[in-house]
């Protein structure tokens, strides 16, 4: 009898997977500076859903914040224009020293 592939189901998403860009990037946001704290992504989500009014919940973090930006008028690209007490700076995972954790869940990232 042939050996047919059939493909794996696909990983449910760690509640504290690292948010990837594309896989193996350099780019992975690891975390959040807000308010002078470090926060994990998911919350970084948690915190905004609320105060920003957010629908739809279950979108990822990056798109809650995108819309969360443009209810404050932020311009997330532009960091520089806005200090993190105002709204969550990244915090790529090339940016991570050991021994960081989330300020809010005390998780290691």
């Amino acid at each position: 009898m042939p050996r047919t592939h059939m493909p794996l189901p696909e990983k449910p998403r760690s509640k504290h997977e690292v948010h990837r860009s594309r896989p193996g990037s350099s780019i992975d946001i690891a975390a959040y500076f807000y308010g002078e704290q470090t926060v994990c992504p998911d919350c970084v989500k948690d915190l905004a859903i609320p105060y920003y009014q957010i629908s739809n919940p279950d979108r990822s973090t990056e798109d809650i914040l995108n819309e969360a930006a443009l209810k404050a008028r932020i311009d997330r690209h532009g960091e520089d224009s806005f200090n993190s007490h105002e709204f969550p700076k990244v915090i790529f995972a090339s940016d991570i020293a050991g021994g960081d954790y989330c300020f809010v869940c005390l998780r290691s990232l």
